[in-house]
């Protein structure tokens, strides 16, 4: 596989945030038969295509992530998230947010915790159609660029934070 690390052409798939999964999942299966080892014959094919096949698996894990996918794309257009800063408002909202699902946890209040996790998964839904709003569109410019780079942010913060609060409520239920 000589193709650079572009994680799209390597599944063969158009760079766009938005991604259909079944086509994703089918362009992953045939980059994977294309590139198994056990295609390959003699040592240093077979390292190659070693290497080849972890390749295509990471390209995949990275591109089926919402969160991976907005920083794969940031980082493959020169942007660093490191730089980004999130809004007063937005960490505030978090911090009021997690003292709720503490307290729900606390409370066993199964309600609430759901409620939460409702809110959580709309939050980051929200964030991804913003992404695909900025990040797809034809004459992408640095300033899409620019606003995605806190948006991505956000939705890495809200996907922490319901995956936190799932585990959490998964072993409040095992308690």
């Amino acid at each position: 596989m000589t193709q650079a690390r572009d994680y799209f052409s390597i599944l063969g798939l158009m760079r766009h945030y938005r991604l259909d999964y079944d086509e994703l999942r089918k362009a992953y299966h045939c980059a994977q038969q294309q590139t198994h080892p056990d295609n390959a014959i003699g040592g240093k094919a077979k390292q190659q295509a070693i290497a080849d096949a972890a390749l295509v698996n990471e390209a995949y894990r990275v591109l089926k992530t919402p969160v991976l996918r907005a920083l794969y794309f940031l980082q493959i257009n020169g942007i660093e998230p490191q730089s980004a800063v999130l809004s007063e408002t937005f960490l505030e909202n978090q911090l009021t947010l997690r003292e709720a699902a503490e307290n729900a946890l606390h409370d066993r209040d199964e309600e609430t915790i759901d409620r939460l996790l409702m809110q959580l998964t709309e939050a980051s839904r929200q964030r991804q159609e913003m992404l695909a709003h900025l990040l797809d569109d034809d004459s992408l410019s640095c300033e899409n660029l620019r606003q995605a780079l806190p948006i991505t942010m956000e939705l890495q913060f809200l996907e922490r934070f319901r995956e936190d609060l799932e585990e959490k409520k998964e072993y409040a239920d095992e308690a």
